[in-house]
């Protein structure tokens, strides 16, 4: 089912931006400082029929996704759900770039210091830690 701005569910999408869950989904939603996966959405022709902007957890624990439409989505319908392999990609790489980081700071400072944060970007990577003095 999709959900307009206006929060009601309905069978057929009429705006641009529309928020959709999925039975299955490859996408990863937004958690723990991460950015969520971004794609596009195809028809059963392979057309494209909206970009996946963006993924969040619903309150029940499914991935809700945030898309632009070019092409009405209804209810029922099969679709191909595609991520952007070289997004996801770099965001992976900047995640391990983090616990990397986190790590080497652990080693050379000690075990007194914890994460407290981070943001990991397909293009930057941004680690808070804290270290405690006694």
């Amino acid at each position: 089912m999709t959900c307009n701005g206006d929060e009601k569910l309905v069978d057929e999408s009429k705006s641009d931006t529309v928020e959709l869950i999925f039975d299955k989904t490859p996408f990863y939603a937004e958690m723990g400082g991460q950015v969520a996966d971004r794609g596009v959405i195809l028809d059963d022709n392979d057309e494209k029929v909206a970009d996946v902007i963006d993924v969040q957890h619903a309150p029940n624990g499914q991935n809700l996704h945030t898309v632009k439409t070019q092409e009405p989505l209804i209810k029922g319908q099969q679709y191909h759900l595609i991520v952007d392999r070289l997004f996801h990609s770099r965001v992976e790489k900047n995640h391990t770039a983090t616990h990397l980081l986190d790590q080497s700071l652990r080693n050379i400072l000690g075990g007194h210091t914890q994460q407290a944060g981070s943001l990991v970007e397909p293009n930057y990577c941004d680690l808070i830690s804290i270290i405690l003095v006694k």
